[in-house]
């Protein structure tokens, strides 16, 4: 089988906590690898803290990342329909797994009911001898369908698996600990959602009007040639606040310190 390989990877930052994550993954669904099982393990990954670095993959150019975007079903499952697909997967229902839309266009004729019924039968008879997988035919035009390497897919998966976090679009930010310019605020010039292993926290920071290298303002990162009298506020910041910097992340002083001084 030829392996596909994405172009946009995204790298895991910590190897052992990724490893661990696997593990923890595939003892959950039953001790087999698949491409669901590895989005558990990415799940599990973020959870616990892990990081990435590199660029990060598009549907276009992830074809798992694709296949957790669309949404799923069991074909067994006529009345029980789940909004959210992994929550499908996990609660393992009857006949094929396939895309919902795929599903209902094959519902909707007697040509495509017989192509299901059909596919569900070799579905069962595979069960019944303990293989994962069956050849039932309808993968074609779904991810299912592409010959690929899941365990490369999962490292390409980023942070699209898990809804995207409500605070990060109220703050109207693109990620996790990525400050941005509030010039409306009345007060605070930026705003982060700062996030530090599983805690996660809106900051605003900064004072309003207060521009970065002026000697009305903040010092700004240290520059060629500059001042004693600037270089005299910035470590006259640092002293003041330094406490409140080491607490990392959660602190607003530390994003001060990082952004305006």
């Amino acid at each position: 089988m030829q392996h596909f390989i994405s172009k946009a990877i995204a790298e895991k930052t910590d190897p052992e906590k990724w490893e661990q994550a696997k593990r923890d993954a595939k003892a959950r669904m039953g001790g087999k690898h698949s491409a669901r099982a590895m989005q558990l393990a990415t799940q599990l990954y973020q959870k616990r803290g892990g990081g990435y670095k590199g660029k990060k993959p598009t549907s276009k150019s992830n074809s798992l990342k694709k296949w957790g975007k669309q949404k799923w079903g069991w074909s067994g499952d006529r009345k029980k329909r789940v909004k959210k697909s992994f929550e499908s997967f996990l609660q393992k229902g009857k006949g094929v797994y396939l895309p919902q839309a795929k599903i209902d266009r094959l519902l909707s004729s007697d040509e495509g009911k017989k192509k299901l019924k059909s596919a569900e039968r070799k579905k069962s008879e595979a069960t019944r001898q303990g293989e994962q997988y069956s050849r039932h035919g309808l993968a074609a035009g779904t991810s299912l369908g592409k010959s690929y390497n899941p365990w490369q897919e999962a490292n390409d998966l980023c942070k699209g698996v898990k809804k995207k976090d409500s605070r990060l679009e109220r703050a109207g930010v693109s990620g996790y600990n990525k400050p941005k310019r509030t010039p409306n605020h009345p007060t605070k010039s930026h705003i982060v959602v700062a996030k530090e292993g599983d805690k996660v926290k809106t900051i605003r920071f900064g004072q309003q009007g207060k521009k970065v290298g002026t000697v009305s303002g903040t010092a700004g990162e240290p520059k060629k040639g500059e001042s004693d009298r600037m270089k005299a506020k910035r470590k006259s910041f640092k002293a003041r606040h330094g406490k409140n910097i080491a607490r990392g992340k959660m602190s607003a002083a530390y994003w001060a310190d990082k952004v305006k001084w």
